[in-house]
């Protein structure tokens, strides 16, 4: 449990309470209709945070993460911070666009906020 988050620049969320829990196909049209074909690179990671730090993540801030079953880890912009609370989770969720990642993968992260 994290008690007190303070640092001088930046600070991370805690691996604990961020989730990778999805990578979905970003679609090529700019309004995401069903009828586009979707993009064969581009991946939409969707991220799950503790509520408690919904108003700390922003758009922009960066997103270390790793994959389940890999040492190596990777890096990303957070694009969107949804709105809305999971109330049965106590989740928030945010998005981030990456590229060439295979759909269905599973991982952990920290998100530095600004």
């Amino acid at each position: 449990i994290i008690k007190n988050i303070s640092v001088a620049i930046g600070r991370f969320i805690a691996n604990l309470y961020i989730y990778l829990t999805s990578i979905l196909p970003v679609p090529n049209s700019p309004t995401g209709t069903s009828s586009t074909i979707a993009s064969q690179h581009k991946r939409k990671l969707i991220i799950e945070f503790d509520q408690k730090y919904v108003s700390s993540v922003k758009a922009g801030d960066s997103f270390k993460y790793s994959f389940d079953g890999e040492k190596k880890s990777y890096s990303a912009k957070i694009k969107k911070v949804y709105p809305t609370i999971n109330i049965n989770k106590r989740k928030a969720i945010a998005e981030a666009i990456v590229e060439d990642v295979p759909v269905g993968l599973f991982g952990t992260g920290s998100i530095e906020v600004k």
